[in-house]
């Protein structure tokens, strides 16, 4: 990755300016993919840009989204993963709200199979998609997840295993209490779930799937 005068940041060690930490991503075997400066307090950034000489050589990245756009160029966006602290980041989180420390932010840059992402693509396009998925997709918990919670009906289709899937079917869930009928009805007998279900839609309560099982 280049910096704003084309020179390769990959493998650098940045000297953060004031009121700035370094954000750093490298792959699972630890080769460093790029390393950038965000600010520590990210509420106060703009005006913290303003006040910065354009020395600073500043690669901005004001959410996960715009990271992933920067990464295009070692790993097409579709088959990005960022990993921060165990947990996968989504598209609408904010850099600046990992942390609340001005330490340095670790990021792992993980490569989700080709085919698990075009599949994540379309699904994300039109949740209908998933009907027409192979097998192994409807198995697939992330492009499931993806589908579920646009449209709940989809639980139909998923695969058995992912019917018993507690957070695949609360997903669902919160699409319309009616996709009960599709779950896995071990999972309905569990009363634990049937707790976590009435607590996420009170029309759970009216599920005949719901009542004959753990009620």
């Amino acid at each position: 990755m280049a910096d704003q005068d084309g020179k390769d940041t990959r493998g650098t060690d940045l000297q953060p300016a004031p009121g700035l930490r370094a954000l750093r991503v490298r792959r699972l075997s630890g080769e460093p993919v790029c390393e950038l400066q965000v600010p520590v307090n990210w509420s106060d950034a703009r005006q913290q840009i303003q006040e910065l000489p354009r020395a600073t050589q500043l690669l901005l990245a004001s959410g996960v989204a715009q990271l992933r756009s920067a990464l295009a160029e070692s790993l097409p966006e579709r088959e990005q993963r960022l990993i921060f602290e165990g947990r996968e980041l989504k598209s609408n989180d904010c850099l600046g709200e990992l942390s609340r420390t001005d330490e340095a932010i670790e990021l792992t840059l993980v490569r989700r199979p080709p085919l698990q992402a075009s599949w994540l693509e379309r699904v994300e396009a039109s949740a209908d998609q998933l009907r027409k998925a192979p097998r192994a997709i409807r198995s697939d918990r992330e492009v499931v997840l993806c589908a579920v919670s646009q449209r709940g009906d989809l639980l139909q289709v998923a695969s058995e295993a992912l019917q018993a899937d507690e957070e695949v079917v609360l997903a669902a869930l919160r699409w319309d209490a009616q996709v009960l009928a599709f779950a896995a009805p071990a999972l309905l007998e569990n009363r634990s779930f049937a707790l976590r279900a009435v607590a996420s839609d009170g029309r759970s309560l009216e599920s005949r799937s719901l009542q004959k099982g753990a009620f």
